[in-house]
């Protein structure tokens, strides 16, 4: 130890260059390296070296600046060479080198993830026409010349993440392009048939699909599709009714109709109000029944015809208290045709459907005390209705009806013009001119009423097609429907059943508003039905066309790159 330098020439120390041999000048020296090989060198050594000045490489900037940072103020290095021996620093540097190893490889992993999120990439196969171009403009693969003019209008409203291409707009979330129809039916079915779905309305559909996800001609694509959805169908609430085509009525008793009310059962066990109404003048007639029996019925009808013989038709519905062979063969017996309508039309037998809510009505306000003898005040009901002038004609049924002026009960009390008696020196033959100017006047009034019943009716019609849902385009022979079941419509228990059954084929017209219907298999159906039952059948040949487009443009691809 007499040879080695003293200990005060590493106190002494404040900054020489430290000159490295050839061996500690390799590339292959680290900065731990040069540390350990120069204390190995001994005391003598580091001294005479440390004394030279700070140390000098030709390595790498990088290097050169991680050894700074790991191995720090020189003077600490050297006491603890000093203090502690060759283990001691051995030791410390291996620490130093676990901890730069360890911000090597995170330097290395941030790298990395770094250029993933910053390399660009695109899923080619997934789009097509403009949305390929786009995308590939995007990513660098074509340059702005290569592209059409629309690409290059549109790329800057368009990202790319992940491979995949989203539209940007303002305020909203960015949405992802899908391209090919197989892929866009694909998102329609999820929305509509499956769990999220729930068989909502197209606009129901369409404001689930709209934030996240977008390509051309959406909208009618998710229309279409849940237009054509056979259960949606079953299940529409939708009522298509037909165009209204108001009856031209010249002379009362040219069209009188015929129906049957349900009324409360009364004490004495009625149960039905049995009445007529005429079509032009609004003239009616009724009478309380026990039981709806078809003998029951014809009696009446031929009593009231007896009494009325300028009676030219009767109107009536379906039901079986006029379909039977006592009504039918009475009516054949006497001559008078009778039409039927059709099953679930009651606006064919409109004036007395309608006149049901006003004797109702009227009833109850005169038997407030008595509902139980609502018979007992059926006839007065039906007196007030005949002497109360209609909105239509402006004039009293009952006058119109018999053809001549109608006197009111307390006319006998205040007298009025009609009640004052003939002159009594008439003679018979003034009394016949008389008559005959009266005739006269009756019919031009009568012709004037007809009139304007008919445009009062007319305006009625285009209300009717203003507010209700008419049909624009009327059904054609061959054309597939669904049948509204109307029967479900009245059970408690039918609430979860199909609304409507079919479909079927129009086998042909019946009338101006009912059709004939078969399976689809040819066998005819029991009608005939009215068309504002039917609604048309709408099936899935569209969404069954963008499949197979799809489809062969898929088999087309592969066949071409061959």
């Amino acid at each position: 130890m007499e040879d080695a330098e003293p200990i005060d020439a590493f106190l002494e120390y404040e900054g020489g260059t430290l000159a490295v041999d050839n061996e500690m000048m390799s590339g292959e020296c680290t900065s731990g390296e040069l540390l350990i090989q120069t204390l190995e060198k001994g005391a003598p050594v580091v001294v005479a070296e440390l004394r030279e000045g700070p140390v000098t490489t030709r390595g790498r900037r990088e290097e050169k600046d991680a050894w700074r940072a790991i191995v720090g103020p020189k003077e600490e290095l050297i006491a603890m060479a000093v203090e502690g021996g060759r283990e001691a620093v051995m030791s410390l540097v291996e620490s130093w080198e676990r901890k730069e190893l360890q911000r090597v490889v995170n330097q290395m992993q941030e790298g990395k993830d770094g250029g993933k999120e910053g390399e660009e990439f695109f899923y080619v196969q997934s789009y097509e026409g403009l949305f390929r171009e786009i995308g590939l403009l995007l990513v660098g693969n074509k340059q702005p010349t290569e592209v059409s003019i629309k690409a290059r209008e549109e790329a800057e409203r368009y990202v790319l993440r992940g491979g995949h291409l989203f539209r940007r707009e303002e305020g909203a979330m960015l949405r992802r392009v899908v391209c090919g129809r197989s892929r866009q039916v694909n998102v329609i079915q999820a929305m509509h048939d499956g769990l999220a779905g729930g068989h909502r309305s197209s606009k129901g559909t369409l404001a689930k699909i709209t934030p996240i996800y977008y390509w051309p001609g959406m909208a009618g694509m998710v229309a279409i599709y849940c237009q054509t959805c056979l259960i949606c169908q079953e299940r529409s609430s939708v009522r298509v009714f037909e165009p209204l085509r108001p009856t031209r009525v010249l002379v009362s008793g040219h069209l009188v109709h015929l129906d049957l009310a349900v009324m409360p059962v009364s004490t004495d066990g009625y149960r039905y109000i049995l009445d007529e109404r005429d079509n032009l003048s609004g003239f009616e007639e009724a009478v309380a029944l026990k039981k709806k029996t078809g003998r029951s019925v014809a009696d009446w009808i031929e009593d009231f015809y007896l009494r009325h013989p300028f009676v030219r038709r009767f109107i009536a519905d379906n039901g079986t208290e006029f379909i039977n062979q006592e009504v039918l063969g009475m009516l054949k017996r006497l001559c008078v045709p009778i039409k039927l309508i059709e099953p679930y039309h009651p606006e064919a037998n409109a004036p007395v459907e309608r006149g049901h809510r006003t004797l109702k009505n009227t009833i109850a306000k005169l038997a407030a005390d008595h509902l139980g003898n609502w018979p007992r005040y059926l006839k007065q009901a039906v007196f007030a209705e005949n002497m109360t002038p209609k909105r239509t004609t402006g004039c009293i049924p009952a006058e119109l009806w018999y053809g001549r002026e109608i006197d009111f009960p307390v006319e006998a009390l205040v007298p009025t013009w009609n009640r004052l008696d003939d002159d009594p020196q008439m003679t018979t033959e003034e009394l016949i001119e008389a008559r005959s100017q009266q005739i006269l006047k009756n019919e031009e009034v009568v012709e004037d009423i007809a009139s304007r019943v008919l445009d009062s009716r007319m305006r009625d019609k285009a209300r009717w097609d203003q507010i209700k849902n008419v049909r624009k385009e009327p059904l054609q022979v061959g054309e597939m429907v669904l049948l509204r079941n109307s029967a479900l419509e009245s059970t408690w228990s039918g609430q979860l059943g199909r609304r409507f059954k079919g479909p079927y084929r129009v086998a042909k017209r019946g009338g101006l508003k009912t059709f004939e219907l078969e399976d689809l298999d040819g066998t005819g159906l029991k009608g005939p039905f009215p068309g504002q039952r039917l609604i048309r059948f709408l099936n899935r040949d569209p969404a069954e066309q963008w499949l197979q487009e799809a489809e062969d443009k898929e088999t087309e691809e592969p066949q071409a790159k061959d």
